[in-house]
C-alpha cells in the first residue's frame, strides 16, 4: 500500500502514465522556449493568429477556454506578450468594453517559426513511431482528452 492507500497492482502503471504526461508537457515547453516563449504564450499567439485569419477579433475568454486558465492568467500572458513586442491591444471600435488583441510583425514571425519547429518535431516523432502507431496514439490522446474533460467536470465545483 502507498501513501494514498492505493493497493492496486497497477500503481506503477499510473505513475508511469503521470510521468509521461509531465515529460510530454516538458517536450512541448522546450520547443517553445527556444524562442523565449512559454507554452501558454505560444498557444495564445497561435489563437490570435487563427482568429486573425477568420474575423480578427480575439477575445481573452477564448484563451481561457482552450488553455483552461483564469482571466488573470490570460491577462498575465498578454502582458508578457505585449512587453516582448508580439501583440498589441486596443479598444474595439464597435464595442468600447472589448479589447482587441492583434499580432505585431514580430509576433506573426514568432508564430510562423514556432509552428514550423513544432511541425518538424512532431514529424520526427511520427517517423520514429511509424504511421500506424502514431495514428493509434493520436486516437488515444483524443479519447484521453475527452474522458479527462468528463472527469474534470465531475470534480468541478458547481457554479
Amino acid at each position: 500500500m502507498d501513501a494514498t492507500g492505493d493497493k492496486s497492482p497497477d500503481r506503477a502503471q499510473k505513475e508511469k502514465f503521470i510521468l509521461a504526461l509531465f515529460k510530454f508537457r516538458k517536450f512541448a515547453q522546450s520547443v517553445a522556449q527556444v524562442l523565449d516563449v512559454s507554452l501558454g504564450e505560444f498557444m495564445v499567439l497561435a489563437g490570435i493568429s487563427e482568429r486573425a485569419r477568420c474575423d480578427g477579433d480575439f477575445r481573452a475568454s477564448e484563451a481561457m477556454e482552450f488553455l483552461g486558465v483564469t482571466k488573470p492568467a490570460v491577462s498575465q500572458i498578454l502582458n508578457s506578450l505585449e512587453k516582448k513586442g508580439f501583440v498589441t491591444r486596443r479598444i474595439s471600435d464597435s464595442d468600447r468594453r472589448r479589447i482587441r488583441v492583434g499580432l505585431t510583425d514580430s509576433g506573426l514571425e514568432t508564430v510562423v517559426r514556432l509552428k514550423g519547429m513544432f511541425d518538424r518535431a512532431i514529424t520526427e516523432v511520427m517517423d520514429r513511431f511509424g504511421e500506424e502507431d502514431f495514428s493509434k496514439l493520436t486516437e488515444l490522446l483524443a479519447r484521453f482528452e475527452s474522458v479527462s474533460e468528463e472527469i474534470k467536470n465531475l470534480y468541478s465545483a458547481p457554479d
